[in-house]
């Protein structure tokens, strides 16, 4: 009796050690920029004419977001419009309102690049 109240008190901890190593762990997230590619220029998309392995292998292992749309500007998308609506989270029209506020929501961690 006393070697199973052993065992299972073993078993119980590497349970238990098992529960709280996995809630530790944090996700690997690689956020691919690209200025004015869309997803069909990637292989694993049905792309015929591109060659993309790398991209293809990371595709084949996790999840992707083939119809996310970010505006850019008034006219498609351009670089650093782009590249301030993503960090801020707002529309063109009100990503200039933060201009003067910017360093001070980097440092909250209000822009998502920061945050990770």
């Amino acid at each position: 009796m006393k070697t199973f109240k052993q065992l299972l008190s073993v078993l119980g901890l590497w349970l238990f050690s098992v529960v709280v190593s996995r809630s530790a762990e944090q996700p690997n997230i690689l956020f691919v920029f690209a200025d004015d590619q869309c997803f069909e220029t990637i292989g694993a998309f049905g792309h015929t004419e591109i060659q993309t392995p790398n991209l293809d292998k990371l595709v084949a292992q996790g999840t992707t977001f083939t119809h996310a749309y970010n505006m850019g500007s008034w006219s498609g998308a351009v670089c650093v419009a782009s590249r301030c609506m993503l960090n801020t989270g707002r529309f063109i029209w009100h990503a200039n309102s933060i201009y003067p506020t910017t360093e001070k929501e980097r440092q909250e961690g209000r822009f998502w690049s920061e945050y990770m």
